[in-house]
């Protein structure tokens, strides 16, 4: 009999920790990263493909990126901000003369969205970048758009923690803002989709 009620509260011992471990998961409510705030985050694609109805443009691309050092995981909330994007070495593959800006007069905010994967083990997290505004020539045309773009931070994970190594965007449609010269050319979606590589990579804690 003694022998049996050991087991029971051992047996209940364990159950007790488990619960609490999936209570203390589920109880985070916000992310940390490692090192403190992040400044001046690069990621890189060297094969960034942007479309604009049949015409495509493909680019290499640079973001720059501060990030907050806590974020609340409450949808909405500011995870960094984005203070520069650059294109070079853009080609239309139907062979015109085009180039890609991105019009960042102040940083564009990046707003936290949600996770996915199961408590505590994250396998990505989706954020926003809020009223992009990317200008793109297509001579004679000149064609703003300006949007807000989700895209989901990857990379590896482990319990209570994901290191961001990549950044995906799997064709989103920006819209047309505005054709300030050529408007005939300037179709109504830019679809966007990326794969950056972060540099360098950073951690995201349950925290």
């Amino acid at each position: 009999m003694r022998t049996y009620l050991r087991a029971a509260v051992t047996a209940l011992a364990v159950v007790v920790l488990l619960c609490a471990g999936a209570g203390g998961a589920m109880a985070s409510r916000s992310f940390s990263t490692s090192g403190g705030a992040r400044r001046g985050i690069r990621e890189i694609d060297r094969d960034l493909h942007l479309k604009l109805g049949a015409i495509e443009i493909i680019c290499e691309s640079t973001m720059v990126k501060d990030i907050h050092s806590l974020i609340s995981k409450v949808a909405g909330s500011l995870f960094g901000f984005v203070t520069d994007l650059r294109f070079a070495n853009c080609r239309e593959t139907l062979g015109a003369v085009a180039t890609v800006r991105g019009l960042i007069e102040v940083p564009w905010h990046i707003r936290y969205q949600s996770f996915t994967g199961t408590l505590p083990m994250i396998t990505s997290v989706l954020v926003r970048i809020v009223d992009a505004k990317i200008l793109i020539t297509l001579r004679p045309a000149l064609c703003l758009y300006r949007g807000d773009i989700p895209m989901f931070k990857t990379g590896r994970t482990a319990n209570g923690s994901i290191t961001v190594t990549q950044l995906t965007n799997l064709r989103h449609q920006v819209p047309l803002f505005r054709a300030l010269e050529g408007s005939s050319r300037c179709p109504s979606e830019l679809e966007f989709e990326a794969l950056y590589n972060v540099e360098p990579a950073f951690t995201l804690f349950l925290a």
